[in-house]
């Protein structure tokens, strides 16, 4: 039972007594009951509000019929009627001017108006206290009703509330009886937890548990594992060119068995509190999980040591290898590693869109014949491998029209094409003038240096007579016999002659190492420049993080080899053709497309010029200083003074271009200018390069002119053009071909005679914008440092040499 049910009702939630005679008694000015939200609403039957109301019945005899306990008095009401008397003296007031008037009838009786008003009021007074006797009495006898229903209804409540305490009591002995059996369960089932973590606690204390709990573990994950491999064994994506490329250690452990990779990754962790491993450790752990799934399925093969094997092949270049490692890392046979290149082989990218340069050469591989037993012949395979080079991927002026200016050249454009500008010469001069200040600088610091000349101070102390070579060192006799043991003068103990020969050489490698002060250092390439630097995404590993400002760090692309020898015009030809549908030339795509090759090709492709109006050709830059080497050697060869036929075929053929070049252009040249610059140096005090250039003039030994020009005029141009490759400058460039161009005719090499001609024509006849772009970019730097630049032909050959590792290898005796 709820005690809100004998609450008194709320004022607000009671009609105002005086709403419905509000409309009836507008007249005597009785206003509207107040609606504000706010207005404070009071009880009609409270004592205040009821002795007031009786004084209105007179004025309002509805009051009198209506129950007060079921109204309330509004804000406005209370405050018109009940706060105040002002309401009342009006009603009273209206009321006397009423009896005024009846009075005024009766004036000419006063008797009777004098006893008619007292007996008026006397009647009025006594009404009034009888109505308010009533009203106390009927508000004392209901507030009896009303106190005595609550005291049944708090008698029942109470009642009812005994028999909850009752029931109550009862259910809480239930529940004590239910607490003292639960806490025996408690303490029971608190025993045998102890029990069981103690077991818990104890499950990993022995290494036999470790191995029994390692073991339920493994076979819940058998079937798993078998059911994972199974998968991957069907996903060949994984062998994709494009999947290695993005391979991550941590994204693969994430697609495998996370319960084995979470153990090994665990089981390697140094540092627990560290939730990362290294990239060395992840792909440790990787290739660990890689074993474990072998070891699972036989027919598993692992796409990461499949890679491995490829690069081992690469560098060894034998399947024993792939064979082994199938063996123990799960890396795929010897055939199935064939199978996957083939598999690479068969989609090929296409070309980008952008600025595209490309170069081809011919590759052959030699392979001997061991199986025909008695012609053990030689099988060459030759093929034409193709690099391409995305210079800019947002230039697009291949795409829009042909790079000609002009169809064909004029006399005085061809006239310009064999003679040395003096803008040339100019640069040329520039970089003989930095070479030879730096030959007389040294060799004025030779002159005038006080020490004397270590191999003449040796020769000079060499005793003539051989057979008295031994002395005294205590007595300082000098010229005993060889033969003599002791001293003839003291008898001391004389040296052996194997003594005194090494302290001797001793001396010379003192007197060696207090001397060379100055060593050579030998500076081909030299800039002033100073780079800035810039940050850009890696093309290679050899390429440094942060590349020069001035490098252009391009994208490399390697197109499938065809089976076509580019040794013939005919065979060229084919190259084109298939040039024009890989470059997107003979569907649209482009209108042309820079060319490079060696100097066979480029001397066969310009027979073929009018076939083809899209090609711009760019002669190998590796190949021409080969030549331009080889041909100066072949020039020189006698004037060296070499005496052997070994010395004169090896130098002749510059079979070896590093070690032709190091001879050559490094000691050659730095001997030889030494050499022709020391009587200069000797001869005069004042030195300058200038002054030598002066001197040389009134030389008048032919074989000296000779070699000075060879030296300073043709070597130097080879340098030259190395280091406007080397650092991409084709105003030196171009000075270096013009001055050495004498020599291919001196040397009878029509090919690059003609091949530096057609070259210089084609470059006049491209629009000035082209031929910009065509000289800047002849030349790149994979590494980004600015003086590592170097032709597209020897990027293609470096390409080359790692492509063809991966040809199958040579069959061995045992087969």
């Amino acid at each position: 039972m709820n005690m809100s049910n004998y609450k008194k009702q709320k004022a607000k939630d009671l009609k105002c007594i005086f709403a419905d005679l509000v409309e009836e008694y507008r007249e005597i000015r009785l206003r509207s009951c107040g609606t504000s939200e706010i207005q404070k609403w009071r009880h009609a039957s409270s004592l205040e509000a009821a002795r007031r109301l009786v004084n209105y019945h007179d004025f309002i005899p509805e009051l009198s019929s209506l129950s007060l306990k079921s109204y309330s008095i509004c804000q406005t009401h209370y405050n018109q009627i009940i706060s105040t008397n002002q309401f009342y003296e009006h009603l009273i007031g209206s009321t006397q001017e009423k009896k005024k008037t009846q009075l005024d009838v009766n004036k000419d009786n006063p008797a009777v108006h004098v006893g008619y008003m007292d007996s008026t009021v006397e009647l009025n007074e006594t009404r009034r206290l009888l109505e308010i006797t009533q009203v106390e009495n009927q508000q004392k006898s209901q507030l009896i009703i009303d106190l005595n229903n609550q005291i049944a209804q708090m008698q029942q409540f109470i009642d009812d509330k005994k028999n909850e305490v009752d029931d109550l009591r009862n259910r809480l002995q239930k529940v004590y009886d239910n607490i003292i059996e639960h806490k025996k369960l408690y303490d029971e089932q608190c025993r045998h937890n102890e029990i069981l973590i103690e077991q818990w606690n104890s499950r990993f204390a022995t290494q036999q548990k470790r191995i029994d709990a390692i073991i339920e573990i493994a076979k819940v994950e058998h079937k798993l594992l078998f059911e994972n491999i199974e998968l991957l064994i069907r996903d060949n994506s994984r062998f994709s060119v494009e999947s290695l490329m993005v391979y991550s250690p941590r994204e693969w452990l994430n697609r495998r068995n996370q319960v084995i990779v979470k153990f090994i990754e665990t089981l390697i962790q140094n540092n627990h509190d560290a939730d990362t491993l290294s990239k060395e450790k992840l792909f440790k752990a990787a290739a660990a999980i890689d074993l474990v799934y072998g070891a699972r399925h036989r027919r598993y093969v692992s796409e990461v040591h499949l890679a491995i094997s490829a690069i081992k092949y690469s560098i060894a270049r034998s399947k024993m290898i792939i064979d082994i490692d199938n063996h123990i890392t799960s890396s795929g046979s010897y055939s199935r590693f064939q199978k996957w290149l083939e598999d690479l082989s068969k989609h090929e990218e296409p070309l980008p869109e952008g600025l595209l340069f490309l170069t081809f050469d011919n590759e052959q591989r030699g392979q001997k014949n061991y199986l025909d037993r008695g012609f053990n012949t030689v099988i060459y395979h030759t093929v034409t491998s193709f690099v391409s080079f995305n210079m800019s991927s947002q230039n697009k002026l291949q795409h829009t029209d042909l790079p000609w200016m002009y169809d064909s050249l004029n006399k005085l454009q061809y006239e310009e094409l064999f003679d040395v500008s003096p803008q040339m010469q100019e640069v040329i001069d520039i970089e003989l003038h930095k070479y030879l200040a730096d030959v007389l600088n040294f060799l004025s610091k030779e002159k005038s240096s006080s020490t004397t000349n270590t191999i003449d101070s040796l020769i000079a102390s060499t005793v003539t007579n051989i057979a008295n070579m031994k002395m005294c060192l205590s007595c300082d006799q000098q010229n005993i016999e060889n033969r003599k043991k002791t001293c003839p003068k003291c008898g001391a103990r004389l040296p052996t002659l194997a003594e005194i020969q090494k302290e001797k050489v001793t001396e010379v490698e003192n007197n060696i190492n207090d001397q060379l002060t100055n060593f050579f250092i030998f500076k081909p390439y030299s800039t002033n420049d100073e780079p800035s630097n810039t940050h850009v995404h890696r093309i290679s590993l050899t390429q440094q993080r942060v590349i020069d400002q001035e490098v252009n760090v391009l994208e490399i692309y390697v197109p499938d080899p065809i089976n076509i020898n580019p040794n013939s015009v005919a065979n060229v030809e084919k190259v084109l053709l298939h040039i024009e549908k890989l470059s997107g030339i003979k569907d649209g795509t482009r209108k042309w497309i820079a060319v490079a090759c060696d100097g066979v090709p480029y001397h066969y492709m310009t027979k073929l010029k009018d076939k083809f109006p899209w090609l711009v050709l760019i002669l190998g830059q590796l190949h021409e200083e080969m030549n331009m080497l080889r041909a100066f050697v072949e020039l020189n060869w006698y004037v060296k003074c070499y005496r052997t036929e070994n010395q004169l075929a090896y130098f002749k053929k510059c079979a070896d271009h590093h070690k032709s070049w190091d001879s050559i252009c490094n000691i050659y040249r730095q001997a030889i200018s030494m050499k022709l610059m020391w009587p200069y140096v000797k001869s005069h005090s004042d030195l300058s390069v200038r002054g030598y250039l002066t001197w040389v003039k009134d030389q008048q030994d032919s074989l000296y002119q000779i070699k000075f020009e060879q030296t300073f005029i043709y070597l130097q141009a080879i340098i030259n053009y190395r280091k406007a490759i080397r650092t991409n400058d084709p105003s030196l460039k171009k000075a270096a071909r013009r001055a050495f161009f004498p020599i291919w005719s001196a040397r009878h090499h029509p090919i690059y005679h003609l091949i530096e001609v057609f070259d210089e024509v084609q470059l006049m006849k491209l629009r000035p914008e082209i031929r910009d772009i065509v000289e800047k970019n002849c030349v790149v730097s994979r590494s980004g440092i600015y003086e590592q630049h170097q032709g597209l032909d020897a990027i293609l050959e470096e390409i080359n040499k790692t492509l063809k590792t991966l040809i199958p290898p040579i069959p061995q005796h045992r087969h």
